[in-house]
């Protein structure tokens, strides 16, 4: 297997989890070269510079967006599905019940992709959240000035 060729970096708190490393390389079968500690803020650093060749990511990574980097496919459903959702409190929902029918307009509406270039704008371009998010929110017709 290729794994035992290559480099595999992640967190320093990814090696020590019990849904980590460990039980990652066993519901894959992988058994990797080396493994490397990196901060989260240099893992694209480390796998452009070919100081790991594996890596995890979180599929929003602004950074992806950019990279020619290849996100393999959990096919062994190791990760569990991490969507995001609105979470309002039932008290400001019971004070305006209008947000409801706002808010579950969003549903469905930001893939990892769309989420993984609006974060890039805002990590690389120095954009601001709020004018990002604005702008994909007219984008998609659910904002009108």
């Amino acid at each position: 297997m290729i794994a035992s060729q290559l480099t595999f970096g992640a967190e320093y708190d990814f090696f020590e989890r019990e849904d980590g490393y460990d039980a990652l390389c066993k519901t894959y079968n992988y058994q990797f070269k080396a493994t490397m500690d990196m901060d989260i803020g240099l893992k694209y650093q480390a796998i452009n510079q070919g100081q790991v060749d594996v890596m995890t990511i979180f599929t929003t990574d602004g950074q992806l967006s950019n990279d020619q980097i290849v996100v393999l496919e959990d096919d062994q459903h190791f990760y569990p599905s991490y969507l995001c959702g609105n979470v309002v409190r039932s008290e400001v929902l019971k004070d305006h019940p209008e947000l409801k029918k706002v808010l579950n307009q969003l549903a469905y509406k930001i893939d990892d992709l769309q989420m993984a270039k609006m974060n890039d704008l805002v990590e690389s371009q120095g954009k601001e959240p709020r004018e990002v998010a604005r702008n994909y929110l007219k984008e998609i017709n659910l904002l009108k000035e």
